[in-house]
């Protein structure tokens, strides 16, 4: 065996090689200087700063870990603080990519615990098997699907129209998002060219709001808050002591 207490600079050994592993004692460790450890000419893993470890390949540094333990890939900069744990840069474009079987899943999981649901809190998956993604919140069920043809599905997972939804939808707005009157139009296509829209009249207060058509940008038809249909005006008229 080789027992080296002391290699000094002036011995003239510049590489030491082994035909074999090295076994170390758990209280043992290598020390090596800020410059690191060579792998081949060009790979490098160093200490670019006080507790900061660095990975250089092809002459450059193209990963850190910083001395809070942030993952910084293609950069020396963290992410906005909430965001910091793993930070990957690129002059270009840029992403991650989760590459799962054919007819499996890819998933990302939001945890605020170690076990039970507190694992899988919230929920982003893509299934393979059928092409749709999938959104979970409060680590109980399926909120909400994108499937293969683009329909979107809330509540639910199946309805052949573009937005299935299971349960009531509200839509809210102000007059300074919709014109021709309407405050959070219901339903509104092609807002554009205002070709046609159906809503509560603006700066009508509470239940006596009425619920107005507008078709290519001005009202055609409405129903008042008691349930008439005014057709080509907005008020209603007293024929014979009675109002309709």
């Amino acid at each position: 065996k080789l027992v080296v207490n002391t290699i000094e600079a002036d011995t003239g050994i510049s590489s030491v090689s082994f035909a074999s592993s090295i076994s170390m004692s758990s209280t043992s460790k290598f020390h090596f200087g800020d410059a690191g450890i060579d792998i081949g000419a060009d790979t490098n893993i160093n200490r670019p700063a006080s507790g900061v470890l660095g990975f250089n390949i092809n002459g450059s540094e193209k990963a850190r870990i910083d001395s809070s333990g942030r993952v910084l890939i293609g950069t020396t900069t963290e992410g906005s603080t909430s965001a910091d744990t793993l930070t990957i840069a690129e002059s270009s474009n840029s992403g991650i990519t989760i590459r799962s079987g054919a007819s499996n899943a890819g998933h990302i999981y939001f945890a605020d615990g170690t076990s039970g649901a507190a694992e899988y809190m919230g929920i982003v998956f893509y299934d393979h098997a059928s092409n749709y993604m999938a959104f979970w919140t409060n680590g109980s069920a399926e909120r909400m699907r994108i499937d293969s043809s683009g329909r979107v599905h809330i509540a639910t997972t199946s309805g052949n129209e573009k937005l299935n939804v299971n349960g009531a939808v509200r839509v809210s707005g102000s007059s300074a998002n919709f014109n021709a009157g309407l405050e959070g139009a219901l339903v509104d296509y092609d807002t554009s060219n205002n070709i046609a829209r159906f809503g509560h009249v603006n700066g009508a207060s509470g239940s006596a709001r009425p619920v107005s058509f507008v078709i290519g940008g001005s009202e055609k038809a409405r129903i008042d808050s008691a349930g008439r249909v005014l057709i080509g005006t907005s008020s209603s008229r007293n024929v014979g002591g009675s109002t309709t």
